[in-house]
């Protein structure tokens, strides 16, 4: 199903702090770039030194739900 219009409940955590962000999903939003297949997202203020874990889970225009995807993305140093 098309996700523009849909939104994306987001949400990470590391050793210091966590957040949820739901992110609208449209072609005007600087924080989510939608592609062929994937959404990529940007962070800000990203401490580079730890782990973060990931939970996604997308939402079309039409109020349909994906399955929640994990991820992880480990420390660069």
């Amino acid at each position: 199903d098309d996700i523009e219009g849909g939104s994306m409940a987001l949400s990470y955590s590391n050793d210091d702090t966590s957040g949820t962000d739901e992110i609208t999903l449209d072609a005007t939003n600087a924080s989510a770039n939608l592609e062929d297949g994937e959404v990529t997202v940007l962070f800000s203020n990203v401490d580079t030194a730890q782990d973060y874990q990931f939970r996604v889970r997308l939402t079309d225009a039409a109020g349909n739900q994906s399955n929640e995807f994990t991820a992880v993305a480990p420390s660069v140093e």
